[in-house]
């Protein structure tokens, strides 16, 4: 299965990728109910301006939303 996902993505543009990407933490964001409270979190991608897209780590930590970068993403 892992060759068959990867032989897919390989054929995906830059675009393409992003969108499957995006779809994947909205999927990741609905299994959060599945995991206990405090190891709560999910990757958010995002543009600054043209460029990007980068990738955040987000969670609730003490009534704040907190957030760790963790580098651009390379498509």
């Amino acid at each position: 299965m892992k060759e068959e996902i990867r032989r897919i993505l390989e054929g995906l543009t830059r675009e393409e990728l992003i969108e499957v990407w995006e779809y994947i933490a909205e999927l990741i964001d609905e299994k959060e109910e599945e995991i206990p409270e405090k190891q709560r979190g999910h990757i958010e991608l995002k543009m600054i301006g043209r460029w990007g897209p980068y990738a955040y780590l987000r969670w609730w930590e003490d009534g704040k939303h907190r957030a760790k970068y963790l580098g651009k993403v390379v498509v």
